[in-house]
């Protein structure tokens, strides 16, 4: 059976509490532009690999096991939004830190699934679907500790509106305490 899945940075951890508030607090303000992600589906994409049968599950876990980086903080920058896709989202300002962990991921999207590289990677937080462009962008800086990153699925929300993101493996970054799990 195969799962649609994606790498991302889930922003639940403790150490990110305060930071992941203020996140929710401006979406809620936002709402009034589109549809609000719900706040358990907050996140970084690293990769979106699309749809992942058992053996390419299983070959994408063991290229990430072999990532070996320290945790590092990332700082969000201001909104932006997709035209095509009418998704509002806070951006994430460039971080050596960061490339150092997607580089790796997005050629596991490359060599285990055989997918190319279709637009250059772009680091956010969606915060709403369905939405209109604002007038003029809204500025959010707070740090967000990156300890792990995870692999996770795509499914239909128990409640039959939306999605859910099921986290199916997670690797620590090196620094990080496997109890902060």
């Amino acid at each position: 059976m195969n799962r649609r899945l994606f790498f991302a940075i889930d922003l639940k951890d403790a150490a990110n509490a305060a930071s992941r508030e203020e996140i929710i607090a401006l979406k809620h303000v936002m709402g009034k532009h589109g549809c609000t992600i719900p706040d358990d589906n907050l996140h970084i994409t690293l990769a979106f690999l699309g749809n992942v049968d058992a053996t390419q599950y299983d070959a994408c876990c063991q290229a990430a096991d072999a990532i070996q980086l320290p945790s590092f903080t990332i700082h969000t920058t201001k909104t932006g939004f997709f035209t095509k896709p009418q998704i509002l989202w806070l951006g994430i300002a460039q971080s050596p830190s960061l490339a150092r962990l997607v580089t790796p991921i997005q050629a596991i999207r490359r060599t285990v699934l055989g997918q190319s590289d279709t637009h250059s990677y772009l680091p956010h937080i969606s915060l709403l679907r369905k939405a209109q462009p604002l007038k003029d962008d809204v500025d959010l800086r707070t740090s967000l500790q990156v300890k792990y990153f995870g692999l996770y699925a795509s499914e239909p929300s128990p409640t039959g509106r939306g999605v859910q993101y099921i986290c199916l493996n997670r690797w620590a970054l090196t620094g990080a305490s496997p109890l902060e799990r």
